[in-house]
């Protein structure tokens, strides 16, 4: 499945695999998207995806995806510590303009960027609304 939705005055185009659309049916509960981008002595970015849903300041796609999107800055670079504290950045780093999700071996997987991966044409505009029908 795919769709563009308008996530903070940007388009954001969302690819969603067969395996992952599967698997949000089946969910009981809303899974929430954050893709980061982290700042320290390196630039990284990162999906989380959280099943047991908290509610965080989230966009809402519709009643089983939220996603958000965080440019986070490291307190220091220390390159050798896995217990670096990142912060949110004074102002956002970037708009997202495109999310991949997928669900493989149990696992569910995410990609995103800030420029036009998939063509417009591969998309269908879609209004948000409460509840898609899945």
């Amino acid at each position: 499945m795919n769709l563009t939705v308008t996530y903070f005055d940007h388009p954001l185009h969302i690819a969603i695999s067969p395996a992952a659309s599967s698997m949000l049916e089946k969910t009981k509960t809303a899974l929430q998207v954050d893709a980061r981008l982290y700042f320290g002595c390196l630039a990284k970015k990162a999906v989380i995806f959280n099943e047991a849903f908290a509610p965080k300041p989230a966009y809402m796609i519709n009643s089983k995806l939220y996603v958000r999107y965080q440019s986070l800055i490291s307190d220091g670079c220390k390159i050798d510590s896995s217990e670096t504290h990142y912060r949110p950045t004074p102002k956002p780093m970037g708009s997202l303009y495109w999310l991949e999700i997928d669900y493989r071996k149990g696992q569910w997987m995410g990609d995103f960027g800030f420029e036009d991966k998939l063509t417009a044409q591969d998309h269908e505009k879609t209004t948000l609304q409460p509840d898609f029908s899945w």
